[in-house]
């Protein structure tokens, strides 16, 4: 490093610092956009790898029967819990719920906040 004159050394060094802060932002660019996606389908999509007691608060899919297998896609809704990717999006196309506790689970793009839609019923 030493036998690198400064007319080479600062520009590398430049480049190098650019190319460090644009692979930050594009990796928090990349964390926000699952964040989000997440938030607007209602669910996370993750991998079945083993079978442990505390990953999943059922072995089974409530809506197949048919319990989950290494390496199968598997939907974790936003109450904890878990599906085959392919049962929930099949469920997901005739109900916006949980097939095992009803709640929502995606918001509807045109879904207002609750506090948009009260300031809305005063005007």
């Amino acid at each position: 490093m030493d036998n690198i004159p400064v007319k080479y050394g600062l520009p590398l060094i430049a480049v190098g610092g650019v190319v460090l802060i644009v692979c930050l932002l594009f990796c928090c660019y990349l964390w926000k956009l699952r964040r989000d996606a997440v938030r607007e389908f209602g669910y996370k999509m993750v991998v079945f790898k083993e079978k442990k007691k505390k990953s999943f608060p059922n072995d089974v899919c409530p809506v197949c029967l048919d319990e989950f297998k290494l390496k199968e896609k598997i939907a974790l809704c936003l109450c904890r819990h878990a599906f085959h990717l392919k049962c929930l999006l099949q469920w997901l196309e005739q109900r916006n719920s949980c097939p095992m506790c009803n709640t929502q689970v995606r918001r509807n793009p045109n879904e207002r906040s609750g506090l948009v839609a009260n300031a809305d019923s005063y005007a």
